[in-house]
């Protein structure tokens, strides 16, 4: 397929949604599609602890937007929620889950509602299908 184990999360930068077609290719010029504006409640702790209910709201709030948050592809110990480590990238199975699965994806940073400089939290995809794959 591709030589670079990179090339996808080389082009789903945050905030830039794409288009995976029905054929597998991807197209970046998907104007007037936005990604969804999330904020990640916290326990309002120091550490920030992001609670199972916590994603499950976040994880609503996209679907109200008409995006779904993928869940389970985290390479972190025993965890299966959404929240990807900032170490993380797009890029193997997942690589391969979003190019086998067309509609509309999206990286998105995650932010908390503590109002504090959030600096980098991790990330989340999201996906949305479409009806029509033109481009």
């Amino acid at each position: 397929m591709h030589d670079d184990p990179y090339w996808l999360n080389k082009i789903m930068e945050p905030g830039h949604v794409i288009r995976v077609r029905g054929d597998g290719t991807i197209g970046q010029d998907v104007a007037g599609v936005a990604a969804p504006e999330l904020v990640m409640g916290t326990a309002g702790d120091k550490a920030r602890s992001v609670l199972a209910e916590h994603e499950e709201a976040y994880a609503a709030d996209a679907r109200a937007q008409g995006w779904e948050i993928l869940t389970g592809w985290s390479a972190q110990d025993r965890y299966r929620g959404l929240c990807m480590h900032p170490s993380e990238f797009v890029g193997g199975a997942l690589a391969r889950h979003i190019t086998e699965t067309p509609g509309l994806w999206v990286v998105i940073d995650i932010t908390c509602d503590d109002g504090e400089d959030t600096g980098d939290e991790g990330w989340a995809i999201a996906h949305r299908p479409e009806h029509d794959q033109e481009d």
